[in-house]
């Protein structure tokens, strides 16, 4: 007879632990299905504003139908805005009118042991815009960058660009030039202060 009754009581008890879980997933189905349908009606809420925006204006910007379609406003595209931060050469059209003198004859002069130096300056002012530019090397090794201007009515430009420099009115030293001086305007020699081969800027 207790066996019966324990039976019973296992019996009862399993029924109600089933029918407990069977209410905790109809509760929590029920919660997702509520959840969803509050979040259909959140989307066709904004459906409704932008089909109202577009009859009342006549038209609509795709930007604003999208931030109201969107919970964060956002169109998800990438807005290119034209702007390229990596230095262009300057053209003869688009030179600064800063009365600089961008066609003077000068000389790039190597006043260092490092080989290129001279190169790598004549394209790094071709990028700013000089046009008649000559390279070549200076005997005399030049700790300082100096520039010779050799005539008096040009604007070199060059204090923009090497704001460290010595600038002298006058001539080098022919000695220490590699080639002929006659024709030119100004003679920069760069010097180790503005090594930008081997490592500088």
């Amino acid at each position: 007879m207790k066996n019966k009754k324990s039976m019973g009581s296992v019996f009862l008890f399993m029924f109600l632990r089933t029918v407990v879980i069977i209410l905790f997933l109809v509760i929590v189905a029920m919660g997702v299905l509520l959840g969803m349908q509050i979040r259909q009606a959140k989307k066709n809420k904004k459906a409704t504003e932008a089909r109202k925006a577009v009859s009342q204006n006549g038209s609509a910007d795709e930007k604003q139908v999208d931030e109201l379609l969107t919970a964060d406003g956002s169109t998800g595209e990438t807005v290119d805005d034209g702007q390229n931060t990596e230095e262009q050469p300057v053209t003869a059209q688009d030179k600064p009118d800063d009365g600089t003198d961008y066609d003077l004859s000068l000389a790039v002069l190597n006043g260092t042991y490092a080989e290129g130096l001279a190169g790598a300056w004549v394209e790094r002012l071709t990028a700013k815009g000089y046009t008649n530019l000559h390279a070549g090397d200076y005997s005399d090794y030049t700790s300082q960058t100096t520039v010779y201007i050799m005539d008096e009515n040009v604007t070199t430009g060059l204090t923009a660009v090497f704001p460290d420099a010595v600038f002298i009115y006058g001539s080098p030293e022919a000695e220490y030039v590699g080639m002929d001086l006659s024709g030119l305007q100004a003679v920069l020699v760069v010097g180790e202060s503005d090594n930008i081969v081997n490592g500088g800027e």
